[in-house]
């Protein structure tokens, strides 16, 4: 199914219940959160602030999980809102982090109020991610419920651990492919582990389902960034300055392979060339020519695929049936690889 049906089955339902939620809040700090999701003051009755795509992965898995398993998705609401919530928590402090130098931060919280008031909202709205989840509570037993707490907590704990991995990186040309897939599995890996196993719980499949749900989704999160990072790439030649952005924010992965590989810097000289401290488009456009030129993008598309693959495996080996995993294969497989 196209990637973008399933985002659009869900995305009122959450944009309706997300609004309600801040609406019924007053105060600077909410008029704030509002502003983050695009929601303001007097916005309209389209969905206008939040783009309901790849931008909203979490949320979307795990209603879709849930509704996998029970064919219909209605219990997981409360679990998706507070995924959502965890993500606005993520973009407020990663704002803070990029210190204003993505163009798409010239409206963040960090530009208007300043980086105290942005870690601020970030921490609000971590706080009400965590309240949301109580909103199971009356589907799923407490012990369940608190198992949902965790969950969401251990992968906000491993986000932080792999963001310092992150950018303990930065300036470091020498980045081998187990370490880029451990950043991988704790920044995009436990958070859409962390999204399965909300959907599990909601649909009241148990903890031991929820934490086979948390495993694949791992998975599908390392082959998600992958992805991620070969669309960057492939979207330069509409915004060079946008790639210049990526590839010094980050390592992409078709990067990190070239990078590892001494057929590619010797040929082309990649290294000197990704490594100098300032970019100007002569150097991006060369860079991504010299990485289409190479086999790395269908490489990195063939390690997402087993990425895809491991997670699919682990659903295959557990006791869920077998016609939720096939629709995993023909629903999330499409999200994932983000191709119709």
């Amino acid at each position: 199914m196209k990637p973008d049906f399933v985002y659009n089955r869900y995305s009122r339902v959450i944009y309706d219940e997300m609004k309600t939620i801040l609406d019924n809040k007053s105060g600077a700090l909410y008029c704030m959160m509002r502003d983050q999701m695009g929601f303001g003051d007097n916005i309209t009755e389209n969905i206008t602030g939040i783009d309901f795509t790849s931008d909203n992965i979490t949320s979307t898995m795990c209603l879709l999980t849930c509704e996998l398993l029970t064919g219909y998705y209605e219990a997981g609401i409360s679990a998706a809102i507070a995924l959502e919530f965890t993500n606005q928590f993520m973009v407020a402090h990663n704002q803070v982090l990029l210190d204003n130098k993505a163009e798409r931060c010239e409206k963040s919280v960090n530009k208007k109020w300043d980086f105290r008031q942005a870690i601020n909202v970030g921490d609000g709205f971590y706080a009400m991610a965590r309240t949301s989840l109580f909103g199971l509570v009356d589907k799923i037993s407490m012990t369940d419920t608190v198992l949902a707490l965790n969950l969401l907590d251990e992968a906000c704990i491993e986000m932080c651990e792999g963001q310092y991995l992150d950018l303990d990186c930065r300036n470091n040309f020498k980045v081998m492919e187990s370490t880029y897939f451990r950043i991988a599995e704790l920044k995009s890996g436990s958070i859409m582990g962390c999204s399965m196993g909300l959907g599990g719980l909601a649909a009241n499949v148990g903890g031991d389902i929820a934490q086979i749900l948390n495993m694949s989704g791992k998975r599908f999160g390392i082959a998600y960034q992958i992805v991620n990072d070969i669309l960057a790439i492939e979207s330069s030649k509409d915004d060079l300055m946008k790639t210049e952005f990526y590839l010094k924010d980050r390592h992409l992965f078709p990067c990190v392979l070239m990078l590892g590989n001494d057929r590619y810097t010797k040929e082309k000289k990649f290294r000197s060339l990704y490594s100098k401290p300032t970019l100007d488009p002569r150097d991006i456009a060369e860079i991504v020519e010299t990485i289409n030129y190479s086999d790395a993008i269908q490489i990195s598309y063939n390690r997402a695929q087993s990425m895809i693959d491991a997670g699919l495996s682990i659903l295959k080996d557990s006791h869920i049936p077998n016609d939720a995993i096939a629709g995993f294969t023909a629903e999330v497989v499409p999200l994932i690889m983000q191709r119709d």
